[in-house]
């Protein structure tokens, strides 16, 4: 049972990612939303697949960029 509470407990820290159709042209779409709902649209997929190739491939390294930028930000 602590497995579950543990796994449960990391994902409400944890962005979560959803890949959309765009609603107009073609394409899809990667919305990200992070625990405090704050979330973050990238655009620019040609298919459903790329959009996911995207996340399981790049999303840790775009996230790691997006916190070295913030924490930049904030230190200025």
């Amino acid at each position: 049972m602590q497995v579950l509470e543990d796994w449960e407990a990391q994902q409400e820290h944890e962005p979560s990612f959803d890949v959309e159709a765009n609603k107009i042209g073609e394409g899809y779409f990667v919305r990200v939303t992070f625990p405090t709902g704050e979330t973050e649209t990238l655009y620019g997929y040609a298919t459903k697949a790329d959009a996911i190739r995207w996340i399981r491939c790049e999303a840790v390294v775009w996230l790691w960029k997006r916190g070295e930028a913030l924490k930049k930000v904030a230190a200025s």
